[in-house]
């Protein structure tokens, strides 16, 4: 939409701005200053085009030295990591030293006690072949005299048949009679 604005002069068209008489000048002058002028704008072109240069030299500086500082923080980064990391190390190192050390005297202990297991073992050991001579013994004594009985059982099975009741008598005895039966 378009709307009238009433501006508060007054608007003069008859109203011409005075124009400057022209300056007489040379044809040498005037080739003198299109050389200049040439020359000029060739220095302007050069100067525009070195300061392009300059400029992109001057942010390729500028970026190379952000790299730089965001590398030298993660250079600074990983170099805390790594110290942080050597003294965790450090204390892993001696508290496994420590624990070596107590692992050690376990160690030690154990054996000493070991030894004194091992000599109780050898004395149990001892004893026990002490114990299994004279079993052997006593058991060799046993069978001398169950060998002793043995040979006397037909003799007393003899008297034992002619004395027994076979109306009285158990199964189980007649049973054992028969296994004796020599």
């Amino acid at each position: 939409m378009v709307h009238l604005i009433k501006l508060p002069f007054v608007i003069d068209p008859t109203y011409l701005p005075d124009i400057p008489d022209p300056i007489p000048v040379s044809i040498e002058e005037v080739d003198s200053l299109k050389e200049t002028i040439v020359r000029l704008e060739k220095d302007k072109e050069s100067l525009e085009h070195s300061l392009y240069d300059t400029t992109y030299k001057n942010n390729q500086v500028s970026y190379d030295l952000e790299q730089r500082d965001k590398q030298l923080l993660e250079n600074r980064e990983e170099l805390q990591a790594e110290r942080s990391k050597r003294q965790k190390t450090l204390g892993g190192l001696f508290s496994t030293e420590v624990e070596f050390k107590n692992i050690n005297k376990k160690l030690k202990e154990t054996q000493a006690k070991g030894q004194r297991w091992k000599r109780s073992w050898d004395l149990d050991v001892w004893e026990q072949q002490e114990r299994t001579e004279a079993w052997r013994i006593e058991h060799s004594n046993m069978a001398d005299f169950a060998n002793n009985l043995v040979r006397d059982v037909p003799r007393m099975y003899k008297r034992v048949d002619s004395v027994a009741n076979f109306r009285n008598t158990p199964q189980e005895v007649f049973e054992f009679i028969r296994l004796c039966d020599v």
